[in-house]
């Protein structure tokens, strides 16, 4: 028996609600009610006849429930539709002052001659209600069957029966990281998320949904909701775990993002043919209905309990939709990032100030200033911002006389500690759930407070559990390439040799003679001696078509670019590739093009013709940029930095660990103006450069030097060495010698930067 899901909606169709308020509680968890086929909307043609005789059974496994019904024709009926609420969120719903029909959730089904549906992903132990609709065209509006009640069994069902059944209490929570590394992670209303080196998700705290239970496969972000999560999968889908409420979007979707809120999500698909991106919402019915936003170019996207914001490109203004009953809705212009919280929205002003709006019940909306006793807003400005349920926490972007940069602050409720991060602690991200609030640091290792009654926010994830790799790095190259925790390079006989983390097969490279390499994030990319590119590692980030030649590749975090051959008219353009909406080129086919280099998720060239440069993609820290009489451009975590005809350097963007500003006399390390440079590359955090002229005191001529994050050592490059060649990784950098020897240092937790 076949059938197609053609649609997974929660309640967008008119009508629906108006047949289905009048049921009410009593009805719901009473006996069985008489449903009305009347709808206030005039209809086109006569409503289809009722669906007879719903029923519901368990399934083969917990969870799972077979919904039934008698079979009416298509002609009678075009599609089913089958709907489901459980008897806690209705109570949940309803306690909270708000519409039970929030908790419905349905599905849309062709007619194709069958009289069942299975709905998975449902809660163990839990009594739910079922209803079967009949529609006469797609995503129509519906002639309701009577209600059919089920409690869900709590095991897998046997074919031998127990003389008694005794309800199996719900599993324990997942363990919580014990010092493992992440790349993003998210904190929901009982649970939090985290997206792990290799790109699989593990989740902590609650489970009782299913929400910290996460499927397996590549994924490229993760948002943990209310009762649910959801994440961007390396084919640029989303999908959905934990409460039935929130399923996932439609496959023929393509996103970059997805912000989940109480009971619903919002996705940020990728980037259409005119370029613009826009926000799609599901989830439950009258939550996070989305306006029209295909007309404007999409940034960002954050969902909170029950409204959403977002923040444009052009301009960067900001809007939200939603729920108002606290005035958590804002428009506001000049921002550069926007979190929605349980009832309240904060937003960062390009001056890196901070604003917030809506409910303000526990100061959460009052960012604390020096005569209410806390710290004086006046004197910091931010980098990043969480809201969460009624508090709000934010990463220090410049720092004071006591060395904050990097620091967590936060105000509202402290209840459970919530607000009180850990002193002396820097974070490059930080997320606030409902009661408790996480921290990443830089090393990739998570640091939680706040309420851990269900394990969402444990304490002690410090420490490291792989051991370095100490073995010595042999061998001659001819290039080399620093990714976030990997190494790759091109050996004087033409085949490439990796190192470091190899979770997705990054540092396993294929066979064959290549010209050049680039490691990203998870992945790599290498120019074939036939000009062709072959990429391996991270399946977001595939290889090129065949049929396209190549002279040089630039792999980024979850994309990479290519630079063509020349053309007929001797021009050359790039390529990019990989992760949705991540390094879009623009056209470039009518300029000649000189180089290429992708950071994070952000690209930069310099052309031919003027050796003017030019940036796209991402540039949520200002690292896009313009210049002119450039010779040389990298393209960072979120910083972009460049050589100048007089060899002087230039850097724009992120400067959380001075990264962006290169040193002077003034400031303790090295007089910039008394050097000259060849060579520069940016990193994580950090940016190193090879010394052109020397001087005539210390003879430096060919030797690193380094400026921003140093917390593993990565700034810090060996003395008196000379190098031809340098390249610098998420928080490690390398160096080639004249004779093809290669040098590391910094972090050497997975042996990509071996001494």
């Amino acid at each position: 028996m076949i059938f197609r899901t053609i649609g997974l909606r929660l309640l967008p169709v008119i009508g629906l609600a108006a047949v289905l308020a009048a049921i009410g509680l009593a009805a719901l968890l009473g006996s069985t009610p008489a449903v009305t086929t009347a709808h206030p909307e005039p209809t086109p043609t006569t409503p289809p006849p009722t669906p007879q005789n719903p029923r519901a059974a368990d399934g083969a496994r917990p969870g799972v429930v077979t919904v039934s019904w008698d079979a009416l024709s298509a002609s009678q009926s075009a599609f089913y539709r089958v709907g489901w609420v459980a008897e806690d969120d209705y109570r949940a719903v309803t306690a909270a002052g708000r519409n039970w029909l929030e908790a419905f959730a349905f599905v849309d089904v062709e007619n194709s001659g069958q009289t069942s549906h299975t709905v998975s992903r449902l809660t163990p132990c839990a009594r739910y209600a079922f209803i079967v609709g009949s529609i006469s065209q797609r995503f129509g509006t519906a002639t309701w069957s009577e209600w059919a009640r089920l409690t869900l069994s709590c095991s897998i069902r046997t074919p031998t029966p127990t003389p008694t059944h005794t309800p199996t209490p719900p599993p324990p929570p997942p363990p919580p990281p014990t010092g493992g590394r992440y790349t993003q992670i998210s904190a929901g209303k009982l649970h939090t998320c985290g997206v792990q080196l290799d790109g699989t998700v593990h989740c902590w705290g609650d489970d009782g949904r299913g929400q910290s239970s996460p499927p397996e496969g590549e994924f490229l972000q993760v948002s943990a909701g209310g009762g649910h999560s959801c994440g961007v999968k390396a084919d640029s889908t989303i999908v959905c775990w934990g409460s039935s409420a929130v399923p996932s979007p439609p496959d023929e979707n393509r996103f970059s993002a997805v912000s989940a809120g109480d009971a619903h999500a919002c996705g940020l698909t990728v980037a259409s043919e005119n370029n613009r991106r826009k926000v799609v919402c599901w989830g439950a019915a009258g939550v996070g209905r989305t306006n029209d936003f295909e007309s404007r170019n999409i940034e960002t996207v954050s969902s909170g309990d029950n409204h959403n914001c977002t923040v444009y490109y052009d301009g960067n203004s900001m809007t939200c939709w939603g729920a108002n009953d606290a005035g958590q809705r804002t428009s506001q212009s000049s921002v550069t990032a926007v979190t929605a919280g349980g009832k309240h929205t904060c937003w960062l002003s390009r001056d890196g100030t901070v604003g917030c709006r809506g409910s303000d019940t526990s100061g959460q909306s009052t960012v604390p200033t020096a005569e209410e006793g806390a710290f004086d807003q006046n004197a910091y400005t931010y980098r990043a911002i969480t809201a969460g349920g009624t508090h709000t926490c934010a990463i220090d972007a410049a720092g004071n006389a006591e060395q904050t940069r990097g620091a967590a602050r936060c105000w509202g409720s402290d209840s459970d500690g919530q607000s009180t991060p850990p002193s002396d602690v820097v974070f490059d991200a930080i997320t606030a759930g409902g009661s408790h609030t996480c921290g990443l640091r830089s090393n990739g290792t998570v640091a939680c407070w706040g309420d851990n009654t269900h394990s969402q926010a444990p304490r002690n994830l410090t420490s490291s559990t792989i051991t370095p790799t100490t073995t010595p790095l042999t061998g001659r190259y001819t290039q080399i390439s620093a990714g976030r925790l990997h190494t790759c390079g091109v050996r004087v006989n033409g085949t490439i040799h990796c190192w470091g983390v190899d979770g997705r097969g990054q540092s396993s490279p294929p066979e064959g003679e290549f010209l050049q390499v680039s490691a990203g994030g998870v992945h790599s990319c290498g120019v074939k001696a036939d000009s062709t590119i072959v990429c391996w590692g991270s399946a977001a980030v595939p290889s090129p078509p065949a049929n396209q030649r190549f002279s040089h590749v630039s792999a980024g975090d979850a994309h990479a670019c290519g630079l063509t051959v020349a053309s007929e008219n001797n021009r050359r353009k790039v390529v990019c590739w990989g992760a949705a909406g991540v390094g879009r080129t623009n056209d470039f086919e009518s300029r000649n093009i000189e180089t290429v280099s992708s950071g994070d998720n952000h690209n930069c060239t310099v052309y031919y013709d003027g050796n003017s440069m030019t940036c796209w993609g991402a540039n949520d820290a200002g690292q896009r940029t313009s210049q002119s009489s450039v010779t040389a451009v990298t393209a960072g975590g979120k910083h972009t930095c460049w050589l100048s005809r007089d060899g002087t350097v230039g850097c724009r963007g992120s400067n959380t660990s001075d990264q962006s500003a290169v040193p002077t006399a003034e400031e303790g390390a090295f007089d910039q103006s008394a050097y000259t440079y060849r060579a520069i590359t940016a990193g994580g955090a950090h940016t190193c450069a090879i010394d052109a002229d020397g001087n005539a005191v210390q003879q430096t001529r060919g030797v690193a030097r380094c400026w921003g994050n140093n917390l593993d050592g990565q700034s810090t490059p060996p003395s008196g060495v000379v190098f031809d060649e340098i390249t610098a990784g998420g928080s490690h950098t390398c160096g080639r010698r004249g004779n093809g020897v290669v040098t590391c240092w910094g972090e050497n937790t997975y042996g990509q930067a071996p001494r």
